[in-house]
């Protein structure tokens, strides 16, 4: 007997050896009435055969003390196997099971190891003589075995292959997504439910075999839970991607003046490729957030067009206000300093104040925003609600005339 242990142990270390990461391992035991507990082991793998090898099956030892039983599967070619290996879970298994016993009474089946199954891999025990199917992922089975001797074509171990999750997108529109669920068909489930990822719930599927969907999603994380018998076997996080573009234009000033640089950002996602078209006939590809000017004043449209590789477009625009010069000198002089914050502006004059000195403010359409005068060192001009962007300073004082462009923001 010892010889024999030995031997087994050997195969057994050997085919582990072998095995590859895919490997699935369930352990059957057999428990007796009385003290003893036989087991046989079956595994699924890559480039595993169903019919008897000698390199990856071990052949059944029946057991010879009294009131030992042997519990053994068989391979596709009918070898008693201690130790038996089937392929990989591509599709569903159903192996028979065969035990041997010199004494009558109630009989208890459970499932061990079950190591590297997926979550949703059912493993049933199926009894012909009393058409009956048992969880043993959940559950032991306890039957009365009358007959003594072997027993063959009673009991078959059902092994399912793991549900297939695939996603589609949710496409431009972001509201076609589908999650496709394919279960294997030999397994009925009770019900699929879907889930945001925060747990709540949004729809149910009920008595579900093979493929089916669940249509119309948004972009977002889900859950599929899913349901065997009537109760909760396993739960799939989920995520579906948008192909959808989301796309907007900011730029400093909805103003400028002529030959002023502007510069544009776009906020985007999903995007492959921008088009800017400005309203002038120019247009520039291929860049995110690009500075453009003007040549000429007046009103302007300014489109950003977004496209992403699915085909899918989205385009959003900004109106830019472009005015001519004020005509006022651009005279700078040491003895006079402007500046700006918020909507205040301050003018600071380290020269003699003259008669009919005074400070004009003017938008970059020429228009005039403020004028006052000067009347002592410093002048702080606080504008009631003007538009941000940019304007224009001029300082009169002494028969001279300077200017200074600033910016105002609320």
């Amino acid at each position: 007997m010892k010889t024999i242990f030995s031997t087994l142990l050997f195969i057994s270390l050997a085919i582990a050896a072998s095995a590859t990461s895919a490997k699935k391992t369930v352990t059957l035991s057999l428990i007796p009435p009385g003290g003893y507990v036989a087991q046989t082991t079956i595994y699924f793998d890559l480039g595993i055969t169903p019919a008897f090898s000698a390199s990856q099956d071990a052949p059944v030892v029946f057991g010879t003390n009294p009131g030992e039983p042997t519990i053994y599967s068989l391979s596709s070619d009918n070898v008693q196997c201690a130790i038996n290996g089937y392929s990989a879970l591509t599709n569903s298994e159903t192996i028979a099971m065969g035990i041997k016993s010199d004494t009558t009474g109630n009989f208890t089946f459970t499932a061990s190891t079950l190591s590297n199954f997926d979550s949703t891999t059912i493993i049933q025990l199926e009894d012909r003589q009393l058409n009956t199917f048992t969880n043993l992922r959940t559950n032991s089975y306890n039957v009365q075995i009358s007959d003594t001797g072997l027993t063959n074509a009673r009991f078959f171990l059902h092994v399912s292959r793991a549900v297939i999750f695939n996603v589609v997108p949710a496409g431009c529109t972001n509201n076609n997504g589908v999650l496709n669920i394919n279960a294997d068909s030999t397994i009925l489930f009770t019900s699929s439910d879907l889930y945001t990822s925060t747990d709540s719930f949004i729809t149910t599927l009920s008595n579900l075999s093979g493929a089916y969907n669940f249509n119309n999603l948004p972009e977002g994380d889900y859950k599929v839970a899913l349901s065997f018998n009537g109760f909760y076997i396993a739960s799939k996080q989920l995520h579906v991607n948008g192909d959808y573009i989301v796309a907007s234009i900011q730029s400093l000033s909805a103003t400028a003046g002529v030959n002023q640089q502007i510069a544009f950002h776009s906020s985007a996602t999903n995007t492959t490729s921008y088009v800017w078209n400005f309203g002038d006939g120019a247009q520039i590809i291929g860049i995110a957030n690009p500075t453009f000017e003007y040549y000429q004043a007046g009103v302007f449209t300014v489109v950003m067009i977004c496209t992403n590789d699915s085909g899918c477009i989205r385009s959003d625009s900004v109106t830019i206000t472009v005015g001519g010069t004020t005509g006022i000198n651009s005279i700078t002089t040491e003895t006079r300093n402007v500046w700006a914050y918020a909507k205040t502006v301050t003018v600071v004059l380290n020269e003699e104040i003259t008669p009919g000195a005074e400070v004009k403010i003017y938008n970059l359409l020429g228009q005039l925003t403020y004028a006052g005068s000067i009347d002592n060192l410093t002048t702080v001009v606080t504008l009631n609600a003007p538009s941000n962007g940019y304007y224009i300073v001029s300082v009169e004082n002494n028969n001279v005339t300077s200017s200074k462009r600033i910016l105002l923001m609320n």
